[in-house]
């Protein structure tokens, strides 16, 4: 007979599977959409109703399906059994006209007769059918089990995770691609979208002002999450209630073992109200956000029908239509592939219309996002150079007047007025005095918006925007971030930093409860996919992490990549010493993963893969300076050797710091005390006396004695030419003395050199000398010396980079330097470590990426390398975390872009490099979640009788109707959208269609300056076409005018505007439509 219990197990799923309570409790985000959607979802499930108890679906698509398919097969099923009745009481013996004893008395007599035996009790199994009618609810009983069964393993808290299993004993299959060896992992073909934090504070305002900060208690959330199996449940308790000195309260939560309950939530509420004058269900409303946003809504299926069906099937094959049962000698096999045939019925539409949501759910993560707001940052030194000095001065005051607190602030000093932002440099002489602008940082955000596009016209008149700036920083989900910017960006990128969260489970990295490593590896491969969308045909990526999930990383990095452009793993020895605390091994080094965009082509460069020989860039700088004052070569080479013994006594005291003595083996500039002679040359290499350094503007080269010898190596040093004196070159050649005349004796494996010009080789001895770069001793009759070589330490300043590295300096105290703050931020790396990878692979205007900027070391890495270098390499970064203004912009940019040089939070100088950057807040997940709360008018909106594709014809006319709309395109401002800030209702903010624009055509801007009828943007796509684009205000009085003025003014191969249906002018039919461009946030799928 039919169980009702298990129609009351289908139904709760089904609410779940959907959502529907979520919905009815929550706001926010995809239960707010689900919400407005309930017409699709309550026609195509049911009403949910009770009776005696036990739930029941009523009217609907999927109840009306299920009562169909269940009719026709009671039907079937009867009409099948009399018909076999009748063949049974024909063989048997049996007719209508008997009496029930006798035709009990003739089964019994056939019972007895074995060929009979099992034809008599096939009798009585067709009389149970017919009489009692059992087949039927049991049939239903059986389907509704299974589905419940399927849908329940693959849906877990809001999320999808289809476990492909292929027997009831929970065995999995993967989805093999054929290699011999291959990588999987639970969340395949899921975007992991758990962009913000988790299990951190959750501030929440009540309606009647009082505040609210949901915390977890951290013992009980890391022991349960440790100890939590595959088919547990976690849920909440109140702990305390505090309050705070501000008049918050904390309301401080234990996470536990079990399913959370209604009980608890409410017990939960009324200690709050015991404390907090609140109304008990928003105090319970509030606390369904804080579980919600912890609990569910992890990831995205990417492909969540393919593989629900493709589950089904073996579903269906491995456990509904089993082996044993078909092979049975009686009804079951009917009656099973009856229920596999309903079960696949159901469950494909119960698929369809579950994807619909998952799909539309997976739209909305995919599309470009937009831009909320840009400023910038830029120093008074850059607005000099690049808007002029005449502007500057103009509107200095204005930028006193603004900065002027937060100057105090960042510890750069105080200046109140102009002289104050100059210093002098006094001359000498050789050189006049001059007067520079100060490296301070100007914040557009904290001036009018005219003064940012003063500044931007001003500075695009004579110089493209895009390569004037120095980098960009982007507020936002990485993932976000790298699929709006990858147009604009695409194959322009020479290195990419990450140092991604380690997954140790105490990184503050937010995972689903039993997939914390499924949720990482998710994470990364989608992002690292995307990054070999931004890198040129030479780029290398470098990604930081320890043991816990270096082979996870590295098999991501196989599938983003090929495991044939992996170029090597770093190890970084963090410290010299070992630490003796560890029960097996001191582990004192972290991993670097190098992959390159195509090795081989990163490894035909022979400049990439190479740094800087150490304390080269520091020596080089210390001799230029002193060049200036033309000290002799002696007092010349008395102060290089005090500058190598004053960084000697520095990394001494730095060692002992750590317990560690100083070694010269392990000095980094080891290698560089050899450099220790000097002599003056000019510009063109040419050797200078010291008493005419000054007249020819000469500088102080260092060198270091080399022998030129062949190196030892047995098939070069061997060769026949080498060792024949009539061969061109011959290596054992005997160079003549300059003051005896006589001859010099060659190196024992003969000069790396042959002695005259050789067509195809760089150098010859005889051109050497013609250089005087060969130093000839003093001529001894008896015993003569072997020439030797200066070899010049600008020209051997590189290294083939290491893979094993030391690196001892702080990245904790080169921030806690620039903050003044200790532990401002967990564990950032030193600005050293990754200044060695960018200079290893950057020259000049190159561009890096880290969209896991943390705290913004990458920006810090780059600017000192381009004052080391003197370059100028552009950073991208991209952080989402809200330290974003504090540490990485107020810190990292406007600290740093005024002074390098920093102790307790306070600049020590002025030596900042300046800076120009562009800082930009992007549209999230969240946001377009919370902008599609918006009530559509029913006109026009038709209705269909496929549930499934009504639901995905009306979100995606909603989506349309908000962010398509060609009335939101009428001018480049006015457009707003909400903005998820927190707790309480998402507020409208203006959105930058501008620079949302630019994204979109992936532009590399030139000019960018706005007038009273709109805003015109000049620059080229990353085809290099030429681009123009005229964005009005349409309703402006002289919009077509003006629009007509521009295109004479700027000619390009591709020209745009907002609605050019309504122009007339001449050219007009040369203009694209702007509101197509925004038509492609969504890409050129369904919407």
């Amino acid at each position: 007979m039919h169980n009702p219990h298990a129609e009351t197990r289908f139904v709760e799923l089904m609410t779940e599977l959907f959502q529907l309570d979520e919905a009815e409790a929550l706001d926010f985000g995809i239960y707010r959409v689900i919400r407005r959607h309930n017409k699709e979802v309550r026609e195509f499930l049911g009403e949910i109703t009770t009776k005696s108890g036990e739930k029941q679906l009523q009217g609907g698509t999927l109840s009306s399906l299920l009562e169909s398919a269940f009719t026709a097969t009671d039907h079937e099923v009867i009409e099948e059994a009399k018909e076999r009745k009748a063949e049974l009481e024909s063989q048997l013996g049996i007719n209508a006209k008997q009496s029930h004893d006798e035709r009990e008395a003739i089964l019994a007599g056939h019972s007895k007769v074995p060929a009979l035996k099992a034809m008599v009790q096939e009798y009585r199994d067709t009389l149970d059918t017919l009489n009692a009618q059992q087949t039927g609810g049991t049939d239903r009983t059986e389907v509704l089990n299974h589905l419940y069964n399927f849908f329940a393993r693959h849906y877990q808290d809001g999320d999808f995770i289809v476990e492909r299993r292929f027997n009831k004993n929970g065995s999995r299959y993967i989805q093999s691609r054929g290699e011999d060896t291959e990588f999987h992992w639970a969340t395949e073909d899921m975007y992991y979208i758990k962009s913000g934090d988790t299990f951190t504070d959750y501030p929440v305002t009540l309606s009647n002002g009082e505040k609210l900060v949901f915390t977890v208690e951290p013992g009980t959330l890391n022991d349960t999450r440790a100890s939590l199996k595959p088919t547990d449940k976690a849920h909440y308790e109140i702990s305390s209630v505090a309050k705070q000195e501000d008049g918050s309260h904390t309301v401080t939560l234990s996470y536990l073992k079990g399913a959370q309950s209604d009980k608890q939530k409410n017990d939960i509420a009324a200690a709050v109200c015991q404390k907090v004058k609140a109304d008990e269900a928003e105090v319970k409303r509030w606390l369904n956000h804080f579980i919600a946003r912890n609990q569910s809504d992890f990831f995205i299926h990417k492909k969540l029908k393919e593989a629900l069906t493709s589950d089904l099937d073996i579903f269906i094959k491995t456990e509904v239509l089993n082996t044993e049962q078909l092979l049975e000698l009686n009804d079951l096999p009917r009656r099973a592939i009856q229920v596999g045939r309903i079960i696949k019925q159901v469950g494909l539409q119960i698929i369809d219309f579950v994807a619909t949501l998952e799909d539309f759910q997976k739209q909305l993560w995919e599309k470009k996002k937009l831009v909320f707001n840009t400023r910038y940052v830029i120093t008074l030194d850059r607005i000099a150079k690049l808007a002029g000095e005449a502007w500057l001065e103009q509107q200095l005051l204005t930028i006193i007047k603004a900065q002027r607190s937060e100057w105090k602030a960042l510890g750069l000093g105080e200046f109140k007025a102009a002289v104050d932002c100059k210093e002098i440099l006094p001359g000498d002489l050789a050189s006049e005095t001059k007067t520079r602008w100060l490296p301070l940082p100007v914040d557009t955000g904290l001036l009018d918006d005219d003064f940012k596009w003063m500044l931007l016209a001003a500075v695009t008149e004579s110089a493209p925007l895009d390569e004037s700036l120095d980098g960009v920083a982007i507020h936002s989900d990485n993932w976000q971030a790298l699929n709006t910017l990858q147009e604009k960006y695409r194959e322009q990128v020479k290195c990419i930093y990450i140092d991604p969260p380690y997954n140790t489970g105490g990184d503050g990295f937010p995972y689903k409860d039993l997939y914390q490593h499924a949720s990482w590896l998710s994470l990364m491969e989608d992002r690292l996919n995307k990054s070999s969308i931004y890198m040129s045909e030479k780029a290398v990526l470098f990604a930081s992490i320890d043991h816990h999930s270096k082979v996870g990383l590295i098999e991501c990095l196989n599938r983003a990549f090929g495991k044939a452009n992996r170029v090597e793993e770093i190890i970084w020895n963090q410290t010299i010493g070992s630490k003796n605390t560890s029960p097996t091994y001191s582990t004192n080094h972290e991993y670097v993963e190098v992959y390159a965009k195509n090795k081989k082509s990163s490894s035909a460069d022979k400049r990439i893969f190479r740094e800087p020989k150490p304390g080269a860039a520091q020596t080089l700088a210390f001799l230029s300076d002193l060049s200036l004052s033309f000290p002799s070569i002696s007092e010349a080479e008395e102060k290089l050797s005090a500058f190598f013994k004053e960084h000697i006594a520095e990394l001494s005291k730095s060692l002992e710091s750590l317990g560690l003595k100083y070694e010269k083996k392990s000095d980094p500039w080891n290698n560089l005390y050899n450099y220790s002679f000097l002599e003056y040359r000019d510009n063109q290499g040419r050797l200078i006396p010291h008493d005419r350094a000054a007249q020819e503007n000469a500088t102080l080269w260092a060198y270091m004695s080399d022998p030129g010898s062949m190196p030892q190596v047995k098939e070069d040093s061997q060769r026949d030419e080498f060792k024949d004196s009539e061969d061109p070159l011959f290596r054992f050649y005997q160079p003549q003395h300059p003051q005896s005349g006589k001859p010099c004796p060659p190196p024992s494996r003969g000069w790396v050199w042959p002695e005259k010009p050789v067509e195809g080789l760089a150098y010859s001895f005889q051109e050497l000398a013609d250089k005087d770069m060969v130093i000839w001793f003093d001529w001894n009759e008896e015993r003569p010396r072997t020439p030797r070589f200066k070899k010049f330490l600008h020209e051997m300043e590189t290294n083939v980079a290491k893979a094993l590295i030391t690196e001892n300096s702080s990245g904790e105290t080169a921030l806690t330097n620039l903050t003044g703050i200790t532990r401002s931020f967990p564990t950032p790396k030193p600005p050293a470590l990754i200044k060695r990878f960018i200079q290893q692979t950057c020259d000049d205007r190159e561009l890096v990426l880290d969209y896991f900027a943390g705290s913004g070391t990458t920006i810090q890495a780059v600017l000192e390398s381009n004052h080391e270098e003197n370059t100028r390499k552009q950073f991208i970064v991209f952080e989402a975390g809200s330290h974003f203004e504090n540490i990485l912009v107020d810190n990292r940019i406007k600290k740093l872009s005024g002074s390098l040089s920093w102790k307790k939070g306070t600049a020590i100088n002025k030596n900042g490099t300046g800076i120009f950057v562009r800082i930009q807040a992007l549209e999230q997940y969240e946001d377009t979640l919370e902008n599609l709360d918006t009530e559509l008018s029913q006109q026009n909106a038709f209705d269909f009788d496929d549930p499934a594709f009504s639901l995905r014809y009306r979100m995606n006319r909603e989506s349309k109707a908000v962010y398509c709309a060609i009335d939101s395109y009428r001018s480049p401002w006015g457009y707003q959208l909400k903005r998820a800030l927190g707790g309480g209702e998402a507020p409208s903010q203006p959105v930058d269609l501008v620079e949302s624009l630019i994204y979109l055509l992936g532009l590399k801007v030139n000019q960018l300056y706005r007038e009273a009828e709109g805003v015109v943007i000049t620059g080229q796509d990353r085809r290099s076409r030429t681009v123009a684009v005229f964005f009005r205000d349409c309703d402006h009085k002289n919009s077509e005018a003006w629009v007509s003025a521009k295109l004479a003014a700027h000619e390009a191969q591709l020209l745009y505007t907002n609605l050019p249906a309504e122009l007339s002018c001449e050219g007009s039919d040369r203009l694209q439509a702007i509101e197509a461009v925004f038509a492609n946030q969504f890409g050129r799928g369904e919407l």
